[in-house]
């Protein structure tokens, strides 16, 4: 029986929470990775760190990825979201306050979310910009003084006020027995019954120590040259220094670009769609696989539905870009090559027409007036997913909204890349029907094509997790704790090495 048919897994798929979820899984540059992927290595590093130093090099790892957490993602968004709201006060930065310090300051060609604001209030121009900038500066910097010095020293001064009071409570008990033996002694003496020769079994207390809980928002943005260099200087000696630098800088490799790698690897390279299908969100494949069903009803042979969901104009589209130098052109410049290529007048109007939507449904304070070349490619092309309404609604699904939030920025090449990723989406199910012998095109066979984009896409980001946990959670830890070794040979944990 074919997976992606199975009904357990078209039920789990139709429920939009867990497409919401897996989508947020699958997306290499959301929270929602981080924490999961994170999640493991606080375990790994720690579990790696108590099989070396015992209780108190686990309870330090612990302490700093945890606190290291919880710092970037709550008291520095914090941080951040405080500085935004004290920037919006009448009278703090401005007399009428700033609320623009929420808008975007990225721009191209067709969107500039600032340029609008501008225009009302020319005189924030210079002041809005170098806000933000002091803004997100203050925070980054708050981050790495209380994550690179604030926290070592506070598990530093832990560890040692813990390693003092074990060994004096060891000296006491130690007393406590001797002094119990002679009283032993006293009242055999006293008593004047034989002295009697009998051994020392002394009881040996260990300390335990609680460990605390990981924080479940986390994420360590360990690329941050200033973090390292904080933590480098707070390192108790130079052997711990070699470690956690060695530590921080070959992680944030895995960090940041071992996961979507290995995605890309297989999706690529070992998935028989060579990325087609899975390169699409599932969210945003739910929503093109539903409306393509409404569509089709009962079904359709391949190549009507070929022609339906992608037009059949590829050979305009070839004739018509070599006239186009840049990489957008103006809405009456495109026009006149339509009407001066197409004689069919009907044809042209339709081309023009879905150009001029892609226009019209831009957020407020885009462009009116430049169409992308992607656009003038999905107008001439014609076909259910060039359609402009269809397209601008499925970018909004893939984008969370950004593509239409007229205060938020999103470049047009990266709306290209998810416009592309429809096509190419399109195309793996027509691919997917002639793989399994389908003559025609149905419903159900998109459910099923939907369903695979599910769960291999899930599987693929689940790998690329995989390979960056294993690294970050023990290679990595285990490398570091063999470069002591090397460089000292010994294979004790270096930080307490200096404690007395």
């Amino acid at each position: 029986m074919n997976i992606f048919s199975n009904k357990t897994i078209t039920d789990i798929a139709n429920k939009r929470n867990i497409r919401t979820f897996v989508s947020q899984m699958c997306n290499h540059k959301a929270l929602l990775p981080v924490i999961m992927l994170e999640a493991s290595v606080i375990s790994g590093r720690t579990y790696q760190a108590y099989k070396r130093g015992g209780i108190t090099e686990a309870r330090e790892r612990i302490i700093d990825e945890s606190l290291t957490a919880i710092v970037w993602f709550g008291i520095i968004s914090w941080l951040n979201a405080g500085f935004g709201k004290l920037i919006k006060q009448k009278g703090v930065f401005d007399s009428k306050g700033l609320p623009e310090i929420a808008i975007d300051l990225g721009k191209d060609a067709i969107r500039n979310p600032i340029q609008q604001a501008v225009k009302l209030r020319p005189e924030i121009q210079n002041k809005i910009g170098s806000l933000k900038f002091t803004k997100i500066a203050l925070s980054a910097l708050a981050g790495i003084y209380l994550s690179g010095l604030v926290l070592p020293k506070f598990y530093q001064n832990l560890t040692k006020k813990i390693l003092h009071k074990e060994r004096r409570n060891n000296q006491t008990e130690n007393i406590t027995n001797n002094n119990k033996i002679k009283m032993e002694d006293f009242i055999n003496k006293t008593s004047q019954k034989r002295k009697l020769s009998f051994g020392n079994a002394s009881t040996i207390i260990n300390t335990t120590a609680h460990i605390l809980e990981n924080n479940p928002i986390a994420k360590l943005l360990t690329v941050d040259v200033g973090l390292f260099a904080g933590r480098g200087y707070s390192a108790r000696n130079n052997d711990e220094r070699i470690e956690l630098l060695f530590r921080d800088f070959a992680s944030s490799f895995f960090y940041m670009f071992s996961t979507p790698l290995v995605y890309k690897g297989l999706s690529k390279y070992i998935d028989k769609f060579r990325g087609k299908n899975t390169n699409l969100d599932p969210k945003t494949a739910h929503f093109v696989s539903r409306n393509l069903a409404k569509k089709i009803g009962k079904g359709m042979n391949i190549q009507e539905f070929k022609q339906f969901a992608l037009g059949n104009n590829d050979n305009l589209v070839t004739q018509i870009l070599p006239k186009i130098k840049t990489e957008t052109i103006d809405i009456n410049d495109f026009t006149k090559i339509i009407q001066g290529m197409i004689f069919d007048k009907k044809q042209a109007e339709n081309i023009i027409s879905n150009a001029q939507q892609f226009i019209n449904l831009r957020p407020k304070g885009a462009s009116k007036n430049l169409l992308t070349l992607s656009e003038v490619i999905n107008s001439v092309r014609g076909g259910k997913v060039n359609d402009a309404k269809f397209l601008t609604r499925a970018v909004k699904i893939a984008t969370n909204g950004i593509s239409q939030n007229p205060k938020k920025f999103i470049s047009y090449k990266e709306i290209d890349k998810i416009k592309l990723n429809i096509i190419k989406y399109t195309e793996s199910i027509i691919e997917y029907a002639q793989a399994n012998g389908k003559s025609s095109i149905d419903s159900k066979l998109l459910t099923e094509i939907r369903n695979r984009n599910f769960l291999i896409k899930l599987a693929y980001t689940l790998a690329g997790m995989a390979v960056s946990s294993l690294f970050l959670s023990t290679i990595i830890p285990k490398l570091q704790y063999k470069i002591t070794e090397w460089r000292t040979g010994k294979r004790d944990f270096p930080g307490i090495k200096d404690i007395k």
